[in-house]
């Protein structure tokens, strides 16, 4: 399956600064760069060390922050949220320039 950290989704620098800017506790913005890279609740356990339970309970806590019912929204709202406020960089995000062509990978289920 491919990753945010295989695609590179956020440099370095620029995840901190939208890190910065959502004022999130770290373990948080831990979990939701995860699930902007398509992680699943075991995958992001695994990753980071803890439970699902509490991958969960976070989970819980940024859909309500964010006003999301589910992983999808929250995304969706990530994303718009990081336009809007012209997170990373609004060339990235919100350019009325021709966006370059990217490839689109196509997860699949990971059993395991």
């Amino acid at each position: 399956m491919i990753v945010a950290k295989d695609i590179g989704l956020f440099s370095k620098e620029e995840w901190t600064r939208i890190k910065e800017h959502l004022g999130l506790p770290p373990r948080q913005a831990e979990i939701l760069k995860c699930v902007m890279g398509g992680m699943s609740d075991k995958q992001v356990a695994r990753s980071t060390g803890i439970s699902v339970n509490t991958v969960r309970t976070h989970m819980t806590r940024l859909f309500r922050k964010f006003g999301s019912n589910d992983r999808v929204e929250l995304i969706i709202s990530m994303f718009a949220y990081l336009t809007e406020h012209h997170l990373p960089d609004s060339r990235a995000l919100a350019s009325d320039a021709a966006a370059p062509e990217v490839a689109c990978p196509v997860a699949r289920k990971h059993h395991g």
